[in-house]
């Protein structure tokens, strides 16, 4: 059961009885203790294990590395992630006092996320307006520096066409892009790729499709307004 706080508007919540939970907090009168966030510290009681932190509720520590040489290459790590480290020098008589900890950061990797919240949008009869945001932060391995957007043409039936999709590659990290030149009336779908500061690009379906309807008005065939149909909205353009 959970205990109770907030006697007289004062918090009175016990310390959390877990290492890896955060100090309670009053909700209806009643303490909640919420989980620490992964890489909080904390001791796992092990004197043999380093860096102890909390990952998913449970305190756990590093296994040290026992290498005879001057030098050790760690593998398996992840992209463009700061990792901290200790040396300490062993006789057969056991092990010395560790040194400080220094850190390094690892290279950048390929994104292994898409980017998030990608809507495509009626900007004119030929052209939509594609707009994103950036992948999650620990997806992104990495600084972006551009990203790919491919335009698929897609028949009455929403189905792709045999026309090869155009591959249009952003300026920069900007996060929106016009695509121009494109067919009166068709449906398209977008997809959209991140790339950091290596050449590899991974892709990730995120569809948005849009159709554009364009109304004329008297017999000079002036454009009076735009309409644009997606799967669960209408909206004017």
């Amino acid at each position: 059961m959970r205990e109770a706080c907030c006697v007289h508007w004062h918090q009175t919540c016990a310390e959390p009885s877990e290492q890896c939970k955060l100090p309670g907090r009053c909700v209806e009168g009643e303490c909640v203790y919420d989980d620490a966030p992964d890489g909080t510290a904390c001791d796992d009681g092990d004197e043999a294990t380093y860096f102890d932190t909390c990952e998913a509720t449970m305190c756990a520590g590093v296994e040290p590395v026992v290498t005879p040489d001057k030098e050790f290459t760690f593998t398996g790590l992840e992209p463009f992630t700061t990792y901290a480290f200790q040396v300490a020098a062993r006789t057969f008589q056991g092990q010395g006092p560790v040194s400080e900890a220094e850190r390094a950061k690892t290279l950048a990797g390929t994104p292994s996320g898409p980017p998030q919240d990608v809507v495509g949008s009626a900007r004119s009869s030929t052209s939509l307006r594609v707009t994103w945001r950036e992948p999650l932060y620990g997806e992104r391995r990495g600084v972006i520096t551009k990203y790919t957007l491919r335009v698929q043409q897609l028949d009455d039936g929403r189905q792709p066409t045999e026309d090869e999709p155009l591959v249009l590659d952003t300026p920069d990290a900007g996060r929106s892009f016009n695509v121009t030149g494109l067919e009166l009336y068709t449906f398209y779908k977008v997809r959209a790729c991140v790339r950091a500061c290596v050449r590899a690009c991974v892709c990730f379906c995120v569809l948005k499709e849009g159709l554009c309807r364009r109304e004329e008005m008297g017999r000079r065939g002036d454009w009076l307004r735009s309409m644009c149909h997606e799967p669960s909205l209408a909206h004017l353009c």
